[in-house]
């Protein structure tokens, strides 16, 4: 049985702009590194979508 995370349960352009700002805001130090665990949870859910989400450098 397939769990349905709540990444998943998110329209594409929500799942996207959170990525970003949790992205952000370890970057900024708000959050921990830990958090970057829940940024590969909202990557698989884009791939599920056939979605990849690109790194802005």
């Amino acid at each position: 049985m397939s769990v349905i995370t709540f990444y998943e349960k998110l329209p594409n352009d929500v799942l996207i702009q959170f990525y970003f700002e949790i992205k952000n805001n370890i970057d900024k130090g708000i959050l921990s590194e830990a958090m970057y665990q829940e940024l590969e949870l909202i990557k698989d859910a884009a791939l599920k979508r056939g979605l990849t989400i690109l790194e802005k450098h």
